[in-house]
């Protein structure tokens, strides 16, 4: 790694320093981060995956009953038109 100098405006430094705290790592490995996603295309992918890698492990959101929620009730009769005919994919809840 080599040393380098830059100069930023004071609404770059501040961001940078919040976002320092809020993330435990210094202003320069933001700034290497940043540099890398833009600069980086082609590893770009690569580290994407890197940074969503366990994005929700200290969740607590059981799945099953999320997906449940997001297909019961209005949204299949706003989808099939509303009916309630015999064998209609539409159920009532």
């Amino acid at each position: 790694m080599k040393r380098t100098q830059i100069y930023l405006d004071e609404d770059l430094i501040k961001i940078l320093k919040i976002e320092s705290k809020i993330k435990g790592v210094r202003m320069s490995e933001l700034i290497r981060e940043a540099l890398r996603r833009e600069y980086l295309k082609g590893e770009k992918k690569i580290y994407i995956v890197d940074e969503i890698a366990g994005l929700w492990r200290n969740r607590k959101l059981n799945v099953d009953k999320y997906i449940r929620s997001l297909r019961r009730g209005k949204r299949l009769r706003r989808l099939y038109g509303g009916s309630s005919r015999k064998g209609s994919l539409c159920r009532d809840s």
